[in-house]
């Protein structure tokens, strides 16, 4: 799903059910994480795609620690002041992509 279908699920949560954008943001990441990833992760390994253990091992632990880092920020964060930051990086990834275009 990548990270253009979490916002997407957010930005719908938030939108269309009026969930609180803390609400909404955990909901993205736990839909997104097991029932999509690891199927995938699973067609591509038994049509012969290996997994270099060592880039596994920093991608989990990277993950680990940002993730962490992550959402422990976002608490912190007013829910207006969040919602603030979710729509400018919606913006900005925007703007970046139209930007490709050219």
């Amino acid at each position: 799903m990548g990270i253009g279908g979490g916002l997407a699920i957010t930005a719908l949560l938030i939108g269309f059910l009026g969930l609180s954008q803390h609400l909404a943001q955990v909901i993205s990441l736990t839909v997104s994480v097991l029932p999509l990833t690891l199927p995938a992760v699973w067609v591509y390994v038994k049509n012969g795609e290996t997994l270099p253990s060592i880039t596994i091992t920093y991608m989990v632990v990277g993950l680990i620690i940002g993730t962490s880092i992550g959402a422990i920020f976002a608490n912190k964060l007013h829910p207006e002041k969040l919602r603030f930051c979710f729509v400018s990086l919606i913006f900005f990834m925007a703007a970046g992509m139209a930007w490709k275009t050219f």
